[in-house]
């Protein structure tokens, strides 16, 4: 979630919302897209498939 508030990526159980570094929510205008942490989204992926 990088610009998107989270409702959008709640309305189904196989979406998994990132937040960005140093933010505790989204919305829009958080232009946060380049503060995706690489390792959170690997965090979460080794966490889908186990």
């Amino acid at each position: 979630m990088a610009d998107t508030p989270l409702i959008y990526g709640s309305y189904n159980t196989n979406m998994y919302p990132i937040i960005p570094d140093g933010e505790i929510t989204v919305s829009h205008n958080t232009r946060g897209k380049d503060k995706i942490n690489p390792d959170k989204v690997y965090e979460k992926l080794l966490s889908i498939i186990n």
